[in-house]
């Protein structure tokens, strides 16, 4: 007889999966397969942007940067609560919630004095788009 061997990587990689499905996955009452999708991918986008937010802030702080550091903390609710409209029944309205924020972010940056505009605009406005699309 054939003894079946055990599949290791993905029992060690168990916890963690299941960790990362607990902070991604849909609401139960998302049930069409594109629209879980959607709300998947916006929860990952969203979870990922608000971990680099909090690095920035840290940064910001570090260099003393309380402009910012205040820009980056409204940023960073406007990314919180989009992560939590896409764990809920209405992803839709995250992914409008966090595309209003970018744009919202790009034109209060250009606003700081030496500010490359074009930089900012061209960088920050697509981006706002492509993560509204999602």
């Amino acid at each position: 007889m054939k003894k079946r061997l055990k599949n290791t990587f993905l029992a060690i990689s168990t916890p963690p999966r299941r960790f990362w499905e607990a902070l991604t996955t849909p609401h139960a009452s998302v049930t069409e397969v594109g629209a879980r999708r959607q709300a998947w991918f916006l929860a990952v986008l969203s979870f990922l942007i608000l971990v680099l937010l909090v690095l920035q802030i840290l940064a910001a702080l570090a260099r003393r940067d309380m402009a910012l550091v205040s820009i980056l903390f409204i940023l960073l609710l406007l990314v919180a609560v989009a992560y939590a409209l896409s764990r809920s029944p209405w992803p839709h309205i995250g992914s409008i919630l966090l595309m209003y924020g970018f744009i919202g972010f790009a034109f209060v940056l250009s606003l700081r004095e030496g500010a490359n505009i074009a930089v900012i605009m061209y960088g920050m406005i697509p981006l706002a788009f492509l993560v509204s699309s999602v």
